[in-house]
Order: C-alpha cells, then structure tokens, then sequence
C-alpha cells in the first residue's frame, strides 16, 4: 500500500470486471467512501482531488464543508509529494513488481 503520510490511502488491486487487470484506487482516511481509480498514483490521486471538490457543491453543514475542504488540502499535499518524490511505501509486499517500485 502507499500512502502520503497518514491521510491519503492509494493501493494496487485488481479490476473487479477484469481481474488479470490492475489499477491504482485512492481515497481519502476521512471519506473512504469517495474512490478513485488511474492507471498510475497521480492520476488515481487527481480524480480524487476532482471528485472531492465536486462533493463541497453538496456538503449540508459548515462542519463537513470544512472536513472536505480539509481532505482537499491533504490530497493537493499528497500531489505535491509525488511529483517531488517524497511518498513513503508502507506495508504489503507483492510477489509481482509494482508501478514505481521496481529493483
């Protein structure tokens, strides 16, 4: 699994309509609900920062505005991280070789 420090979540798994296929999924610890999926982590992490800025149109309280908002921040963060090279792999090893993380 690789995460950008504790907030954001982004992790291979296969495709459930195509299972010899993999994909990167992201999400966010404080809203797993809302998913992403690319071809590569910024891209899965992207499409994340772009559905949670669609979700501030329907948030129903000042409280939740600022809990997506506050993801919003963490995932431009974890962004940022990857195109600086700076995200950390925790956890799960793979016995086939993963995006990025080749020997």
């Amino acid at each position: 699994m690789l995460t950008d420090s504790t907030s954001m979540i982004v992790k291979i798994s296969k495709l459930e309509v195509c299972p010899s296929v993999y994909a990167l999924f992201a999400h966010h610890r404080d809203f797993p609900e809302i998913r992403s999926e690319g071809e590569t982590a910024e891209q899965a992490i992207g499409e994340l920062l772009h559905h949670l800025t669609a979700a501030l149109d329907s948030v129903g309280s000042d409280r939740h505005r600022e809990l997506v908002q506050r993801a919003i921040v963490d995932v431009r963060n974890a962004l940022a991280n990857l195109a600086e090279g700076s995200v950390r792999t925790v956890g799960e090893s793979s016995s086939r070789s993963e995006p990025g993380n080749e020997s």
